[in-house]
């Protein structure tokens, strides 16, 4: 005798991660190659946060950061503080609902993604390469220095 096992997809794991991560990189604006940076702290700043991120070491160098996106709001400032000197970028986008199976339900994915560089001190420019921020590990803004 066969036997079957049925299983509905709601009996299925999800494997998906439901949160989308902005991915910045740091690129040498001479040579265009990706480049390491040193800050002592990113503060994110929005309506309904304003703290540390993340904070390095004194000898802690990195070439690119993941930002969860804000599921609230339309817009977050990222604020790189290295000593007395600080850089800001404005990022702004949208928010859509995405369906990605039953087990795992929705997500937000962000499309429309901009990247401004405000009261810049060590960056030289701020380029987005991939407007649409969701699970994918993709490099979505480029940022020159």
């Amino acid at each position: 005798m066969i036997a079957f096992l049925l299983l509905s997809c709601s009996d299925l794991p999800c494997v998906a991660p439901k949160q989308a991560r902005l991915n910045i990189g740091f690129y040498s604006a001479a040579d265009s190659d990706t480049a390491r940076i040193h800050f002592d702290k990113v503060i994110l700043s929005n309506r309904h946060f304003h703290g540390t991120i993340f904070k390095f070491s004194a000898l802690q160098f990195s070439d690119f950061i993941r930002v969860e996106m804000e599921p609230v709001g339309d817009s977050f400032w990222l604020i790189f503080v290295q000593n007395s000197q600080s850089d800001s970028v404005l990022i702004r986008y949208k928010k859509l609902p995405a369906f990605i199976s039953e087990s795992c339900g929705f997500y937000n994915r962000y499309p429309d993604l901009e990247a401004e560089l405000h009261g810049a001190s060590r960056f030289k420019s701020a380029l987005v390469v991939d407007p649409v921020v969701d699970t994918a590990l993709t490099t979505h803004v480029k940022i020159y220095f």
